[in-house]
Order: structure tokens, then sequence, then C-alpha cells
């Protein structure tokens, strides 16, 4: 309320982690509508070490993935949650499963107007895919007693799976369009563009920037940009765009603007400031890095 010196938290606590959720504007009668992401069993601030193992090798990962964010150790889920603030009770609870779309975490979502909604209707979640080469045997033990497992370690997946593009309407949590890239594409980075005068959250345009190392297709290094019908996802891309030079490194969130201005804000944090302290624990080629690349542009 207006006026108000005071906030009051309270603890709600929700069965399963998460990576990223969305909270409806409205929220009669106190009652709030959470979605979220459950990343289960699964850490996304995980990568591949050279002095890691794959459990089904047994030996070593493969050197030329080092770097690359790990598998995960269960299937993972999008979750519907309606929250009464003043009990603190959790009224309503619809958690969607499909190991096909979510074998790994829908990590990165899009919808029309980037904006809050009173309500989420059509959400556009990306699943990244899974990768039997991307298991790790540390991730393993130290998941190996999650308390809300589906699938037993021994029954995860032996073969890459797909990244996904799907369509969920969240008020009945129902997966309405989706589709599977080819396998050795990393979907990444999706954004929903409206068509001009667009005239609901499913028209217009999913763009997505798609890695890969196939360079089969003329003119193009494997690194394109990929524009699906937001209505119809399940045809595949309307448009792949390429250039022979074009080398995408991994991006994660998106932002659409209607128009492109100066900024006109005068705050600016000195990024050497901002950031010194931890670049000075690094080790001394990321240091120069910094020091030649990064510094000189924001100084």
């Amino acid at each position: 309320h207006a006026g108000n010196t005071n906030v009051v938290c309270k603890e709600i606590i929700v069965p399963r982690e998460s990576t990223h959720f969305q909270v409806d504007y409205l929220n009669p009668d106190g009652k709030i509508t959470l979605y979220i992401s459950h990343n289960c069993a699964t850490d996304p601030s995980e990568f591949l070490a050279s002095d890691d193992i794959n459990p089904l090798t047994h030996r070593p990962v493969r050197a030329d993935m080092v770097g690359f964010f790990a598998s995960g150790t269960d299937a993972c889920a999008l979750g519907r949650y309606v929250i009464d603030v003043e009990s603190k009770a959790i009224l309503d609870s619809d958690v969607l499963y499909d190991d096909e779309c979510m074998m790994s975490t829908a990590a990165l979502y899009t919808h029309k107007e980037m904006d809050v909604r009173d309500v989420y209707e059509n959400v556009y979640w990306l699943s990244l895919g899974y990768s039997e080469e991307l298991r790790l045997d540390r991730l393993e033990e130290l998941y190996a007693d999650y308390p809300y497992r589906r699938f037993d370690i021994a029954d995860l997946p032996r073969e890459t799976l797909p990244g996904v593009l799907f369509r969920v309407y969240q008020p009945t949590m129902e997966i309405e369009d989706k589709y599977a890239f080819p396998n050795g594409r990393l979907p990444i980075s999706p954004q929903f563009v409206p068509r001009e005068g667009s005239a609901s959250d499913t028209d217009g345009y999913i763009v997505t920037w798609v890695c890969s190392d196939d360079t089969a297709t003329e003119s193009s290094s494997g690194d394109e940009l990929w524009i699906f019908d937001a209505a119809n996802l399940a045809q595949g891309p309307l448009a792949r765009l390429g250039h022979p030079d074009l080398d995408i490194p991994f991006t994660l969130h998106t932002a659409w603007m209607t128009s492109i201005g100066p900024r006109t804000s005068t705050y600016q944090v000195p990024l050497r400031d901002d950031i010194g302290n931890a670049v000075s624990r690094l080790n001394a080629e990321l240091r120069v890095m910094f020091e030649t690349e990064v510094y000189p542009y924001f100084d």
C-alpha cells in the first residue's frame, strides 16, 4: 500500500528447485499464481572440467567438450502453483512432465511483450537438449539421493535427446505446439517478435539462435538464426539465416525492442570497480583478456 514503510516477508516452500519463474500480476484475495521451471536434480552452473569422468565410459570427458554445461540427473518439469499469502499455503499445484520436451531443464522462455502480464497464458519455453556425453560421475553421485527423483540414475538416457521449442498454455499447463531440433544443433535465446498490428499472444515470430558445427549448408558456418511462426512451431523454421563468418558464442537472455535509440541515462557503475576483485582471482590469461579486450571499451 502507498505510504507503507515496512515490508513483511513470508516464507512459503514450493517443492523442487527452480531456474526461472513468473508470477501473474493479478493476485485476487491475496492469492498468487506462480509458474516455475523446475531444474530437478540439475545445476545449470555445472560445467565439464578436464578431469571429469563420464559414468558410461568411465573415461575422461571429451577434451573438446570441456567448458560445456553438464547434463542433469533427472527429468525436469514445469509447475503452476496458487499460493495463499495469508495462510502461507499452496492451494493448488499442477506439475507438467514431458520427458521428450523436458528431460533437460526448460531453462529459457519468451512471450509476447516481455513485461509484467495480468495473467500469463501462451508462453514459449526452450529446452536445450540432453546428451549422454555430458553426464558426469560427480554429479550423479551428488544427486543420488534426490528426494523427488522420477528416473533412477541407472535408467537415465544413454543417447542424445534434441533441444525442443514448445508452447505451453499455462492456465491449464498443456503443451499445445512444439518443434524438436535436429541432433547436433543447440538452440538458445528464444525471442518473441510480434507482427505489426499483432492481435494475440501467438501472432508473431519466435527467433532463436542455433549453434552447430554442421557446415553442409551453403553459405553457413553452422551457426544460424532460425525464425518460426509463433502459431505453428511444428512446421519447422520459416527461415534459417546464416553466413560463412558467423560464429555465435553461448548466449542466454534476450530483449525485444520496437525501436532503438541512444541511452538517455547518465547513471553508470565503472566496470573495473564493479568486477575488478573477481577478475583479480582469475588466471593470468583471463586477466590479460579483461585488460586488453574488455576494460578499454568501458574506461
